[in-house]
């Protein structure tokens, strides 16, 4: 009787553990465009419980100190972004260009620029800044 206990207590810890090993985080990689000029342009779909200091948390991790630009563009999970085109994308501005014509899905962008300034911007709440309305960065 112990034993048959013991294993079901066992077989709940490994379910238990799988749950959470295997957990969404909520964030799809959708995309990406890397260059040549040390440029890289990002895309990912988004689930609506994520919220905004865990996709900063996960924009940070992406910042490549080998690149001398990189973007990162968090859409919503329902979006239809066209990630076949942001990867032929002829270069940094194209890709840009690509990913802000979808600006009414974006709901986050994340930028470093040229000297290292890294910008993180809520298109939610910030829908005419620049990253998200699809001015030239």
């Amino acid at each position: 009787m112990f034993l048959n206990k013991s294993n079901k207590v066992s077989a709940l810890f490994i379910f238990l553990w799988l749950i959470i090993a295997c957990a969404d985080s909520g964030i799809i990689e959708g995309g990406r465009f890397s260059s040549s000029q040390k440029s890289s342009v990002h895309a990912f779909y988004l689930h609506d419980y994520v919220s905004r200091d865990k996709v900063r948390e996960h924009a940070l991790t992406l910042i490549d100190e080998s690149k001398d630009l990189s973007a990162s563009f968090y859409f919503s999970h329902n979006s239809n972004v066209p990630t076949q085109s942001l990867r032929l994308s002829k270069n940094f501005q194209d890709a840009i260009d690509i990913m802000t014509q979808y600006h009414h899905s974006l709901k986050y962008v994340s930028f470093k620029n040229e000297t290292g300034q890294i910008t993180f911007v809520d298109c939610t709440s910030d829908p005419d800044n620049k990253l998200c309305s699809g001015s030239k960065y």
